[in-house]
């Protein structure tokens, strides 16, 4: 995975600060947003088609 290198330099700092890895802070990190998500059905249904794709009513 590429992160830009000020996010990189941000997650050093965090990591260093908290004694940890900055490979376990970004897994940490993804777990939690992956936790979050809405199931495929959930989002689905929320999504807006593009304005081309919309037919008038």
């Amino acid at each position: 995975m590429r992160l830009p290198e000020s996010i990189h330099r941000d997650l050093q700092r965090v990591a260093h600060d908290r004694d940890v890895s900055v490979n376990r802070l970004v897994t940490k990190a993804i777990e939690e947003y992956l936790d979050r998500l809405p199931g495929v059905d959930e989002s689905l249904s929320t999504v807006t088609p593009p304005a081309k794709d919309r037919r008038p009513a």
